[in-house]
């Protein structure tokens, strides 16, 4: 009987956070259809150019700096740098690579505020700050956040080409939010 009533009481609290979202205008999310699909995406927070252009996620410097930080910059589908897979870890995070070669993983500083870096990705050894909790919205909009700080992904608040991106507190700005270009 204990137990019916736990039950009763937690389903009534998601009940209350969903229709509390809800009634806020954010809509509830649930892991992200990305992770886990064994494909490439690039992803934008939105950005353009004074072009027009899309502004995508990427590796600084392309594929020729396999390390170092990610930023955003003018979307080009052929370019290997703002290409991205999001591999399913069994904790139920994700661990996000580019598709340069060698490929590099996204990976978040050790506290907010500090510029998502590219480092190896070792299979066997997957580091607390290359797990990322991937989220989606009733729209399809990302959220994607550090596992090891609840930080998001976010181009320092700014659509400029060639901005850092750093790892954040979740403002829900709208840079800080990511769709699926391809």
């Amino acid at each position: 009987m204990q137990l019916r009533a736990l039950a009763a009481v937690f389903a009534a609290g998601l009940l209350m956070a969903a229709q509390n979202a809800q009634a806020a205008g954010h809509s509830a999310a649930a892991p992200a259809s990305i992770v886990g699909d064994n494909q490439y995406h690039s992803i934008t927070n939105g950005g353009t150019t004074s072009g027009g252009s899309r502004l995508a996620l990427e590796v600084e410097g392309q594929c020729a700096a396999p390390t170092g930080y990610a930023d955003i910059n003018t979307y080009d589908p052929s370019h290997a740098s703002e290409k991205w897979k999001f591999f399913l870890n069994p904790d139920g995070t994700a661990n996000i690579q580019d598709s340069c070669d060698p490929s590099m993983a996204l990976t978040a500083p050790t506290e907010s505020g500090g510029a998502a870096t590219l480092t190896h990705r070792d299979t066997n050894n997957i580091t607390p700050q290359q797990k990322w909790k991937v989220t989606q919205d009733a729209n399809g909009v990302l959220t994607i956040a550090s596992a090891a700080t609840g930080s998001v992904l976010d181009s320092c608040g700014t659509w400029v080409a060639g901005s850092t991106v750093v790892v954040d507190p979740d403002r829900q700005h709208t840079t800080q939010r990511w769709t699926v270009l391809s």
